[in-house]
């Protein structure tokens, strides 16, 4: 049977949403804990203060996704990220995969949306450069687990 790849976006667009929300509210409580405030607002430039933001980006969007192939939003939504040759991914590809995320959500995820549009395997541009496409695992005609494929 013929595995098919669907671009399943209105589950994507509500694992992103969840994602960056998870990541805000522990970003901004951080900002609010750490940061310097000045004129109403929240600034910080100590690298000292900066670096666990990069830190905790790397664990919740390439660590969690290259050891569970999904971030949790993509777990809640029932998507996993796999190779376009339908094996699990790896760290490297993780980290590839989220290393155009700036271009994927620039301007309001337009370039992401279209990349997943009229891509033929529904790819962002990171999913492009990491060889990786999204499957839903409880679509039968998307995805079948690693044990029924043999």
């Amino acid at each position: 049977m013929e595995l098919k790849i669907k671009s399943n976006f209105r589950k994507r667009i509500s694992a992103a949403i969840l994602d960056y929300l998870i990541f805000s509210i522990v970003f901004y409580y951080y900002l609010a804990v750490l940061g310097k405030q000045t004129d109403g607002k929240f600034t910080f430039y100590e690298w000292d203060i900066v670096f666990p933001v990069v830190v905790f980006w790397i664990f919740y969007f390439v660590i969690i996704e290259g050891i569970w192939g999904g971030t949790l939003g993509f777990q809640s939504m029932g998507l996993k990220v796999i190779t376009d040759t339908r094996n699990t991914i790896g760290m490297t590809q993780a980290f590839l995969r989220r290393l155009l995320d700036p271009i994927d959500i620039f301007c309001c995820g337009i370039p992401g949306i279209l990349a997943l549009k009229f891509t033929e395997k529904h790819q962002r541009f990171g999913d492009l450069i990491a060889k990786t496409i999204v499957v839903d695992i409880f679509d039968q005609e998307q995805y079948v687990t690693p044990e029924d494929q043999y």
